[in-house]
């Protein structure tokens, strides 16, 4: 995670944490791992829908997809469809 976001989301300040990787996915060579840490910030937070959207985008980035389906975050939506 970028550490800005890091930072707001380890003081509970999710929203901003979402602003600041909203923020680095528009930087040139770090825009999948902004995705990809916005998308596990969403599913910590149970805000699926949103990590559903961004899942499209991070399986779609080219990023080793071995470490996502793997990541111990994703054990909250291993097995939803909308997740597969």
């Amino acid at each position: 995670m970028d550490g800005v976001a890091a930072a707001h989301s380890a003081l509970g300040a999710t929203d901003s944490a979402v602003a600041a990787l909203e923020k680095a996915v528009t930087r040139p060579g770090v825009a999948r791992q902004a995705n990809l840490q916005s998308m596990l910030l969403y599913i910590d937070n149970n805000h699926l829908d949103n990590a559903s959207r961004v899942f499209c985008t991070v399986k779609t980035s080219g990023i080793d997809f071995t470490t996502v389906r793997f990541n111990p975050q994703m054990e909250k939506v291993r097995g939803a469809a909308r997740f597969a």
